[in-house]
């Protein structure tokens, strides 16, 4: 049925009707299929909850939003380890989208965490692409059960806010296809998701909203993807080549006229059947929508919050816990101390900042469980800097107090989407905080809200560390419950917690990108670079205790169809319920392709009551163990002893097999390949030089992108480029004054929209302005910094086009 209307509205929609499907109708919401009963499709932000504006379709990121639950951010999701945990997530979800209208919720986020410095690493799940793909495909699943569609982001090698719009990630394609496309791959393959999201970055010389190998070749033909590819917010560069490198709509919309592509396709570079090809998608998102009405139930907010509040307790992580000092005696005297115990720092900022219907803080949650305790701010909101006087009222109350309770972590401001992290350090005000207060009382817990890694000078003057990520709405009463010992802590580090930025970062490029960033550590991302090359680190991944001791053993492998059953039994051998995760890593002995020593391949969460025993089974595919060749460009199984390790921390996992693939490629024609790549192969010394990198790549060249920072400037210019030069800098001012009006009194917003109008290209005005900047307006805005006043000035106040 679906297919003769298709193939019928394809052969009768005029072409101008075609056209302007590919692009938006406004900010958030689909063109109207005029003479038709196909519904708009409506657009909005996740992924961790819904961000529907409240009236206005056009209005961008700095909007009034509609009040909804705030669950736990991405980072603190993927701690679960728990995939059907996220499935009930995004049921939940789903009916707030539901209820607010809402057909495509715009994540989850599931780019890989390469460096801890990345400013929006809350809304990513992990540094491990298996983790990654396994968390995202139960929250997709949940989503998608209930008829809401989920919107994968961002595709691809998207892993920096810095000069986001231009940034060039090259990346060689083990890393490229083992790493970086391995989780929206996997995730397609799993459930079907109805959307991807291209992102605004360059991969190896070319954008991604223009890149055929990437939206056609990998993600059509590779992955199978079905659904709809729709760019991020203003990533068009050139809408003809998008539309033949397989994009199917541009958003925002409504700024656009048809004009370029009607003579795009009067001049024969689009073709007919591509322009019904990138519809197509839509198409079938709409039908859908029409003919799966969904039901009107009254979305029950009271109890999506129970939900977050679970997710919350069952995403924390334990790091610390010296002499037992968790769970607190319910007796005890607590001094409660940090201005994020009554100001709870519950979730990141940008694009899925929420607006919480319900947000209860950790000094609520004291008063409403009658904890005896008395509190200090220790620092104030946003402050840096130490504050001498609220540092003394802390240490006072510390002084008079059986355990001291301290809520720190990174400001709002240190996690923002559009610029990165310059340093893993917290603030100094709380850092001066815990080392004063750590001089008066040695009974100190550290409640530890971020969302990603820090270092802790002060580590050993603490007793216990909880961290709870950035919690949600409910991140009062889940703190409470976690640390009196309602619940019991079972979530595990889904990142390394590096010790200093000294160690495994991609060769510091990651601060001084010059627009080209090198990945020159290949795969050697987060743990499998630390684990490869004994790095000591903070915390590893995998890292998390709990309140209660487990044990695993009768440990057995069987060869079936398709790969391997490999059995356990687990007992909780503690005296209290709890949960543990089981891991299963894979790794290579004497390998002519180079790799880390372990890498994650599965894992299992089972809840267990005290003294009680479950045998547990996990399935590792043989699919799993494959490898990417460079050479050949396909998936290839080596026939080599493979080591399988049992636990979840990569650290203490114990080697308990080996298996040998009878079955599998023979890569004796790698030994060139392994001779010239030398560096890759080691297990010490490894910091690969740009000519190592550049032979790995393949190449005797790097695709490499140089912005034009001279006159005359173009459209692919970011504004930032232009200030040398007097208008430049007049413009500049301008922009980033109005910036700053729209964002308010929120101080966070207004560096995060002063940041995005410096790196923002000019082609990206029109679509991110929602129209406001005409492409007339933009136009003129060129001619002023490229020097020509007066024609810019008059072609400016013309009318708008």
């Amino acid at each position: 049925m679906v297919n003769e209307e298709l193939k019928t509205l394809l052969h009768t929609l005029s072409l101008t009707t075609k056209l302007k499907l590919l692009t938006g109708a406004n900010f958030w919401e689909s063109e109207k299929v005029l003479g038709t009963d196909l519904p708009i499709i409506v657009m909005n932000d996740g992924p961790f909850g819904v961000r529907k504006p409240t009236v206005n379709v056009d209005s961008g990121m700095l909007m009034e939003v509609i009040p909804a639950t705030a669950f736990p951010t991405t980072s603190a999701l993927a701690s679960s380890f728990d995939p059907e945990l996220l499935e009930k997530m995004g049921k939940t979800l789903a009916t707030e989208c539901i209820d607010q209208g809402v057909d495509l919720l715009l994540g989850p986020g599931i780019n890989i965490k390469r460096s801890p410095l990345c400013g929006r690493n809350f809304e990513y799940f992990s540094e491990d692409p298996y983790l990654t793909s396994e968390m995202a495909s139960g929250l997709v699943r949940g989503l998608q059960s209930k008829g809401v569609g989920a919107t994968l982001k961002h595709y691809a090698v998207n892993n920096q806010e810095k000069e986001r719009y231009t940034t060039n990630a090259i990346v060689d394609k083990r890393a490229l296809n083992e790493i970086y496309l391995r989780p929206f791959h996997n995730v397609i393959k799993n459930t079907e998701p109805f959307s991807v999201m291209c992102s605004y970055n360059q991969i190896n010389g070319r954008h991604a909203s223009r890149h055929y190998k990437l939206l056609t070749e990998k993600l059509r033909n590779e992955a199978n993807f079905k659904g709809l590819v729709v760019s991020d917010w203003g990533a068009v560069v050139d809408h003809v080549d998008s539309i033949n490198a397989g994009l199917n709509l541009e958003m925002p919309g409504g700024y656009q006229n048809t004009a370029e592509l009607e003579k795009a396709v009067k001049d024969g570079e689009i073709k007919l059947e591509t322009i019904d090809e990138m519809i197509t998608p839509l198409l079938k998102f709409m039908m859908y929508k029409r003919d799966n009405p969904k039901p009107k139930v009254k979305c029950d907010y009271k109890k999506n919050l129970e939900v977050a509040q679970e997710i919350a307790e069952k995403s924390a992580v334990l790091l610390r816990n010296e002499d037992n000092l968790l769970p607190i005696n319910k007796t005890a005297k607590v001094g409660l101390i940090g201005n994020f115990a009554i100001k709870p720092r519950y979730q990141g900022s940008g694009s899925s900042q929420i607006n919480p219907h319900t947000l209860v803080s950790v000094h609520d949650a004291f008063i409403q469980n009658d904890v005896n305790f008395v509190y200090a701010d220790g620092y104030a909101e946003h402050e840096v800097k130490p504050n001498k006087k609220k540092i003394a009222e802390a240490v006072k109350v510390a002084k008079n107090s059986d355990v001291v309770v301290l809520c720190v972590g990174l400001p709002e401001s240190y996690e923002v989407e559009g610029y990165d992290r310059k340093t893993l350090d917290m603030p100094p005000s709380h850092n001066e905080l815990i080392k004063e207060v750590a001089k008066v009382n040695e009974n100190i817990v550290i409640v530890l809200s971020t969302g990603s890694p820090v270092t802790m000078p002060w580590i050993n003057d603490v007793k216990s560390i909880l961290l709870t990520h950035l919690a949600g709405s409910m991140t009062g009463p889940a703190t409470y419950n976690l640390l009196f010992g309602v619940t019991n802590p079972s979530g595990k580090l889904s990142e390394t917690y590096p010790l200093s930025l000294d160690k495994g970062l991609p060769g510091g490029e990651f601060l001084t990108s010059d627009q080209n960033v090198l990945y020159r550590e290949s795969l050697y991302v987060g743990y499998r670079y630390y684990d490869t090359f004994r790095e000591q680190v903070l915390f590893p991944f995998g890292h998390g205790l709990s309140y209660t001791q487990f044990n695993t053993s009768h440990h057995e492998i069987e060869e079936v169809k398709d790969g391997y059953n490999i059995t356990m039994e687990v007992t909780n051998i503690g005296h209290i319920r709890g949960a543990e995760v089981i891991g299963i890593y894979t790794g290579k002995s004497r390998s002519l392709l180079y790799g880390p020593r372990k890498e994650l391949r599965a894992f299992k969460k089972v809840y267990l009551d005290p003294g009680e025993k479950q045998k547990i089974n996990i399935f590792l595919p043989t699919e799993s163990l494959k490898a990417y060749c460079p050479v050949k460009q396909e998936w290839v199984l080596e026939n080599v002893n493979y080591n399988v390790y049992v636990g979840i921390n990569v650290q203490t996992t114990d080697e308990i097999f080996q298996i040998l693939v009878d079955d599998a490629n023979d890569l004796s024609y790698l030994k060139n390949y392994q001779k010239e790549n030398e560096m890759y192969y080691r297990r010490a010394d490894f910091n690969p030089s740009i000519k190592d990198f550049t032979t790995l790549f393949g190449g005797e060249s790097l695709p490499l992108f140089f912005a034009n920072r001279k006159r005359p400037f173009t459209l692919a210019n970011n504004i930032s480029d232009t200030t040398d030069y007097w208008w430049g800098r007049t413009i500049y001012k301008i922009m980033a004054k109005t910036s700053r009006k729209l964002a308010g009194d929120d101080v966070v917003l207004q560096e995060m929209a002063v940041e995005t109008i410096k790196e923002l290209p000019f082609r990206s005005l029109s679509a991110l302005s929602s129209g406001e900047v005409s492409t007339n307006q933009r136009d003129a805005i060129l001619l002023l910094v490229n020097g020509k006043p007066i024609r810019g000035i008059f072609k400016f106040l013309r009318k708008k086009k």
